[in-house]
């Protein structure tokens, strides 16, 4: 039997979508990325280190991945590669060969099983590494949605030679390539997409440094810093100008002397929501990730629907031309379901809201913690007791009580059930970095009760 052919290592990820390159401010103002080559419609941003390149930027019809781009050690291993891809049933795209663009070098291009595209190059060009301080020197990982872990897995596995290093309940698989923890994670999810890409920074003081930067431009972590316990590594999250949010609001709980009326001004303010480009500067809702992941929302509120739900606003991709090129949908507000509906219990992750009636303060704790999920919540009252009563019984990571999405570095973030696991920032946070120990001394110079005979013997 011969030895699996294993990937060398991860060099970067390029990314697709309307106007896409338009954002190359962000990256390099704010991230700390440098330029390295531009062309009509694409952007090739480098880091620190050798690579041509870490994050490519190319205009296109739809948001999503382009290819993510690994390496090889030489044309040798690069062959016998493909030759084990085309063996074990892997989709290839052509034979090995020249690359005739900016990084050049030797290689080809295959299809996963979620149909993305992976490219795998050597000889490519090599630069001249950067000293500069506090700027990302590599991509260390991407992770990756897909309806399909398992199979993914097994892709990943038996035909490129992955190794998995480590599981995070049954939502995440975190595979290796070489002796870093993991180049490639897999997360459960509806459709395939990009979940987030990781970039290194050289030490725990550039990191922070980094944080702040960013902070000093205005743009806050999302979540972190802390650290995860797969990979042992520090973190924080950014949301890049697509502006996704895992903490929107998904049912919203009127008390019921005011629902009519209240339902009647958010839905009137929901349709003066201005839909468009999001590098327009009035713009307040933009494209979602990808078509699929619209095709997803728009079934979540086809299903609200065929249960019963009435229909408020929106449910529909916006018209017109200045929406063609883009995953668009408008604001959507349902009512007339019960708490017990699949829109409720389901994670939509669109612009989709639900509105319910409820009658006193055991009613409304009740249905808000008969979920699977307790990321966070807003509360809105003149009456502070009230606020802190319900705020105390709701099982949520995070309260909010006549604000919202208002962040502390200070206080901590993270979710109760199936919401995530742990707490980072804030005291939790900090104790992430360190290891606690146990020490037990005996000064008496007695034996254990259990070994005393012994001793005596």
């Amino acid at each position: 039997m011969t030895d699996t052919v294993r990937v060398g290592r991860l060099r970067g990820i390029m990314m697709r979508g309307p106007g896409i390159t338009q954002t190359l401010p962000f990256y390099q103002d704010m991230w700390g990325l440098s330029l390295a080559h531009a062309q009509e419609g694409t952007a090739l941003l480098r880091g620190t280190g050798s690579e041509p390149f870490l994050y490519g930027l190319k205009d296109g019809p739809v948001y999503g991945i382009d290819y993510v781009h690994f390496a090889m050690p030489d044309r040798a291993s690069m062959d016998a590669l493909h030759r084990q891809v085309l063996a074990r049933g892997g989709t290839v795209l052509g034979q090995p060969g020249p690359f005739d663009d900016y990084a050049g070098g030797y290689g080809f291009e295959i299809l996963d099983p979620d149909s993305r595209r992976l490219r795998f190059r050597t000889e490519a060009l090599s630069l001249d590494e950067e000293a500069e301080w506090a700027k990302p020197r590599k991509v260390s990982h991407v992770v990756l949605n897909t309806p399909d872990m398992d199979g993914v897995q097994n892709f990943y596995v038996h035909v490129l030679g992955f190794r998995v290093s480590d599981y995070s309940a049954d939502q995440m698989v975190f595979l290796r390539c070489n002796s870093d923890h993991h180049s490639i994670a897999l997360v459960r999810g509806d459709y395939p997409s990009v979940n987030h890409v990781a970039f290194e920074m050289p030490s725990i003081d550039e990191f922070m440094r980094g944080i702040g930067r960013m902070k000093q431009k205005g743009h806050v972590p999302t979540w972190g810093p802390g650290r995860h316990g797969p990979g042992n590594n520090p973190f924080a999250y950014f949301v890049s100008p697509s502006g996704q949010s895992c903490i929107a609001g998904a049912r919203l709980f009127v008390e019921r002397p005011i629902y009519r009326e209240f339902v009647e001004r958010l839905v009137a303010a929901t349709k003066r929501l201005k839909v468009g480009h999001p590098f327009e500067t009035d713009t307040q809702v933009a494209p979602l990730v990808h078509v699929d992941h619209r095709d997803s929302v728009a079934e979540h509120v086809r299903r609200a629907r065929e249960d019963g739900a009435e229909l408020l606003a929106g449910g529909s991709a916006p018209a017109g031309a200045e929406f063609a090129r883009g995953a668009y949908y408008l604001p959507t507000v349902l009512a007339g379901v019960a708490n017990t509906a699949r829109i409720c219990r389901e994670e939509v992750f669109g612009p989709v809201l639900v509105v319910l009636p409820f009658d006193d303060e055991a009613g409304v704790i009740s249905q808000a913690n008969d979920s699977e999920y307790g990321l966070a919540c807003g509360i809105w009252t003149r009456d502070f007791p009230k606020s802190w009563r319900v705020g105390t019984a709701i099982n949520a990571g995070t309260v909010w009580v006549n604000t919202y999405k208002q962040f502390s570095i200070s206080t901590p973030f993270g979710g109760e059930k199936e919401s995530g696991m742990g707490r980072e920032k804030g005291r939790d946070g900090i104790r992430a970095y360190m290891a606690q120990k146990a020490f037990y001394t005996d000064l008496s110079g007695a034996p254990h009760p259990w070994a005393a005979a012994t001793v005596r013997a």
